[in-house]
């Protein structure tokens, strides 16, 4: 399906308010195809992201994300590719409305301001090693008490009322850091009616991603 907008009353309508080639959160363009022929009929649209990384993050910046959206009728699919573009926007504009929220520091400045320094070591150096020699931006190693990095002012999901302090490059995608140890992504950005829900829908993310990775 490519600008065939009448197939679907109120799921295409809210791509079409989302949809532009320079301007919107995905592309004009979306591809609609049936899924399995066996089990649940699951109906799939996909499109692309447009460019706007570069105006908002910077010029050099890149983000390549899929879009798509499934269900078992056109609708459903397109609701859900509407709510996933709006998640991947979220994502990259964060960079804004998040800047005052940024610090740099050590850990040692920040103590227990800041994550816990083993959540934040998912590769041994010896991993990191080989990633920086592919891509300088990695650390060539993982970092100690000592490392100056930028950190993003967040509220702790244990204790609401308290900050937590959480590295850039691990929170924000499409961050220009010179200084990562892996890259974020967009688990656990979720869009939703209202903040409540978007907060549940992306906790929900997690889990299944630790239980698929578990199983």
């Amino acid at each position: 399906m490519k600008n065939n907008w009448h197939f679907s009353s109120l799921g295409i309508d809210k791509v079409k308010k989302l949809s532009g080639k320079y301007t919107g959160l995905l592309t004009d363009e979306v591809f609609y195809t049936q899924g399995s022929n066996t089990g649940i009929h699951m109906n799939i649209c996909t499109a692309s992201l447009p460019n706007y990384e570069k105006f908002i993050v910077s010029p050099k910046s890149e983000i390549n994300y899929h879009l798509a959206g499934y269900g078992t009728n056109l609708n459903d699919s397109l609701t859900r590719l509407g709510g996933e573009s709006v998640e991947r926007a979220a994502g990259a504009v964060s960079q804004l409305y998040l800047k005052k929220r940024i610090v740099r520091a050590t850990y040692s400045e920040l103590n227990e301001k800041a994550i816990n320094l083993e959540y934040l070591t998912p590769y041994t150096n010896e991993q990191l090693k080989r990633l920086h020699s592919l891509n300088s931006d990695f650390l060539s190693k993982n970092p100690d008490f000592e490392t100056q990095q930028d950190w993003v002012r967040a509220n702790s999901l244990f204790y609401p009322q308290q900050s937590i302090y959480i590295p850039k490059n691990t929170f924000l995608f499409g961050s220009q850091s010179k200084k990562r140890t892996f890259l974020a992504v967009s688990t656990g950005t979720a869009a939703h009616i209202n903040w409540q829900k978007a907060l549940l829908n992306s906790l929900i993310e997690y889990i299944q991603i630790d239980a698929f990775m578990y199983s």
